[in-house]
């Protein structure tokens, strides 16, 4: 088998850990593709006897995972839903559609929850086998690097089936492709009000996801998320921004808002909002010659599940 034909398919769940059906349609634009295909807690089967050696290993709740990295980018048309919304959806967030009205108010958003978690198939191919993850739910990591194309890293567990042979029917057409970040194509980047050159932003949702085994019960749950990040941006004077009056938070923590668009044609526009980013540590980071800043930040609710917020448009 090559490496080079590995793909994925993806589609949520009607009901949790049941297959719904997979086809070309559901395929996805991957840059990467990596994960454990039999995994899970594992116990030694000890026994007393007089000699040394080793005991089989018995795996105790069997799974699968598996990281899918795909561009970040739109669905083609403002109101369409992008490719990873399905796995954005079952890495616990909800996914909110406005149709459009012929004047590009169309949009798709998407923001943490709390309950309700969903769930999704995913398909994963290689040459001509697949292994079916039922039951797969995951958390999301979010990169945007200046000269770089922007990307979505997903990181799934779900039920383990043994891998079988596969063909699949039809070809898979890329309707639109990602833009590189850069001057061009990313605006109105703003860190605690201050818009200075940016040269990275970062997500990580941190979603703590446990496979569990027990009787009359398997899946993987979301059991927790605390949300954390980096922004990265060259370093100002201290009158025009203080950056240290930010982070120290050893008498007072202070919040702040960070926003970034990305895209300039409708259809493939990406927004990210977060009101209330706690910056927790400065770094000095050299980029070219200049100095620039690396901040660790921590993405905090305001009334609950709106640490940030994903608007495709």
């Amino acid at each position: 088998m090559l490496t080079r034909k590995t793909f994925a398919l993806v589609k949520i769940e009607s009901e949790y850990g049941v297959d719904p059906g997979l086809t070309i349609d559901d395929m996805l634009a991957l840059t990467n593709a990596s994960g454990t295909r039999y995994g899970g807690n594992t116990t030694d089967r000890t026994r007393m006897r007089p000699t040394l050696g080793g005991f089989a290993q018995i795996n105790t709740g069997p799974n699968a995972q598996v990281t899918l990295t795909l561009p970040l980018k739109g669905a083609g048309a403002p109101g369409d839903v992008p490719e990873c919304g399905a796995l954005l959806r079952a890495c616990g967030h909800s996914e909110t559609i406005t149709a459009d009205d012929g004047e590009g108010a169309g949009k798709v958003v998407y923001q943490p929850v709390s309950g309700g978690f969903e769930s999704a198939t995913v398909y994963w191919i290689t040459d001509y086998m697949v292994q079916r993850i039922t039951g797969a739910r995951g958390t999301a990591t979010f990169n945007l690097t200046a000269g770089s194309d922007p990307t979505i890293e997903i990181a799934l567990t779900g039920a383990y089936k043994r891998p079988e042979a596969f063909s699949l029917d039809g070809e898979y057409e890329e309707l639109i492709t990602e833009i590189t970040v850069n001057k061009q194509n990313t605006s109105d980047f703003s860190v605690h009000g201050y818009e200075g050159c940016g040269q990275s932003l970062s997500l990580t949702q941190n979603n703590t996801v446990t496979w569990r085994n027990l009787i009359n019960c398997e899946g993987a749950h979301i059991t927790d998320r605390q949300s954390t990040g980096q922004v990265n941006i060259e370093a100002p004077d201290l009158a025009t921004k203080d950056y240290f009056a930010v982070v120290e938070s050893h008498q007072q923590v202070k919040k702040g808002e960070i926003a970034l668009v990305h895209g300039t044609e409708p259809g493939n526009i990406f927004e990210f909002n977060a009101p209330a980013v706690q910056l927790s540590s400065i770094s000095d980071q050299d980029q070219d010659g200049y100095v620039h800043w690396q901040m660790d930040a921590r993405f905090l609710p305001v009334n609950g599940d709106d640490e940030y917020t994903l608007t495709f448009r």
